[in-house]
């Protein structure tokens, strides 16, 4: 047998493994278009998955310190009015009472407090808990938007988020169509009654009315629910001298609690504090 096509055999083989290294590299060097952007969603998803689990733990973190925060304060209130010489004794310890009862349930069930004593500190509690969720819900929703992006299904996400917000202190009982009654109490303690009627919701968003004064002032109101965090502003008023109000707060079971800013009647700045109740059918 003639040695040069012995020769021939080696030669095509290194050819050939030459060629398909070559064609390696270049497929490596140039993947196709579809596979980059498609490697790139799924960094992305990863990503936003690591830290929407990061914001859990931050979250579960604030939530601890928070409710600890909390637990202080009711022996601190109570320390206060046992202090307190110029309240009546049989007053100061049915008061006392009813900070230990709330303190007991807060901490066994999570329930939160309905005296007056303590919405100072609930109002810092719920603040703290609100930053800390927040983070939580807008990587929740940019997850989601990843999913849909790509046409791909998201409702196990979805169900996930909805999970989580029903899950904190007062969700639950913001509902279209509910009816709340209470009062406005200004920065000088004088109060008028409010009637505030949830109407259509869309999504996050919702529309409303509020009436004050028994009636002699009604003005039309959207906003947002994150969690239980809501941010509204009259949008219309129907009957009274105009304003421009902004109303922030919390939705707390069966109680609502807004904090009022914006433009008062006198074009002053307006203050006060919006605490209503759910009325029950």
């Amino acid at each position: 047998m003639r040695t040069d096509r012995l020769l021939v055999v080696p030669v095509i083989l290194a050819s050939l493994l030459l060629n398909g290294a070559a064609d390696r590299a270049f497929s490596q060097e140039n993947p196709p278009a579809g596979a980059s952007k498609n490697d790139k969603r799924l960094k992305k998803i990863e990503k936003l998955k690591k830290d929407l689990d990061i914001a859990k733990q931050r979250y579960a973190n604030a939530q601890v310190i928070a409710r600890n925060t909390f637990l202080n304060a009711f022996v601190k209130t109570k320390k206060a009015i046992g202090n307190n010489r110029s309240i009546q004794a049989s007053v100061r310890s049915n008061l006392i009472s009813t900070i230990e009862e709330e303190r007991r349930v807060f901490e066994n069930s999570g329930e939160l407090p309905v005296s007056d004593m303590m919405l100072g500190d609930l109002w810092d509690y719920l603040l703290k808990v609100h930053r800390a969720m927040a983070p939580v819900l807008v990587l929740y929703n940019k997850l989601i938007e990843a999913h849909l992006s790509d046409g791909e299904q998201s409702g196990e996400l979805t169900g996930e988020l909805e999970r989580f917000e029903q899950s904190l202190p007062g969700r639950k009982s913001f509902q279209p169509q509910t009816n709340w009654k209470g009062a406005r109490t200004g920065a000088d303690g004088a109060s008028v009654n409010v009637d505030f009627w949830v109407g259509k919701f869309d999504g996050k968003t919702f529309k409303g009315t509020i009436w004050m004064d028994r009636g002699n002032v009604e003005m039309r109101v959207a906003g947002t629910i994150d969690g239980s965090y809501l941010d509204l502003e009259n949008t219309q008023m129907i009957k009274g001298p105009a304003r421009r109000l902004r109303f922030q707060g919390f939705a707390l079971g069966d109680r609502m609690i807004l904090s009022i800013s914006g433009i008062a009647t006198n074009g002053g700045k307006a203050s006060g504090m919006l605490i209503l109740r759910r009325e029950v059918k």
